[in-house]
């Protein structure tokens, strides 16, 4: 039992250290859709998903030319929660046209 207990524990110790190395992921996205407090946008970028529910930041600076239409960078944190389309957090966001 208390091997079973220190693996356990090991195991959740190195998931925390080891997901500690996870970086921002950046891809070019399409907005859809403009809702408050998010965006659903399209991608053709390989990043796992082909649209995404897009929560901003409050922080994250919003560009003028933020339209339905309008193509940004935009940047992420890796967690992503399940479900169709996937939901993320934008840390930043950058027109695709500069």
């Amino acid at each position: 039992m208390k091997r079973l207990i220190a693996l356990i524990m090991t195991a959740a110790i190195a998931a925390g250290l080891f997901g500690c190395n996870e970086k921002n992921i950046v891809f070019k996205g399409r907005i859809e859709q403009i809702r408050e407090g998010c965006i659903l946008v399209s991608t053709s970028d390989n990043v796992g998903f082909g649209e995404a529910i897009v929560y901003i930041a409050n922080d994250v600076e919003v560009p003028e030319n933020f339209i339905v239409g309008g193509e940004f960078m935009i940047t992420i944190l890796p967690q992503m929660d399940a479900g169709e389309p996937v939901q993320v957090t934008a840390v930043k966001l950058e027109s695709a046209n500069d």
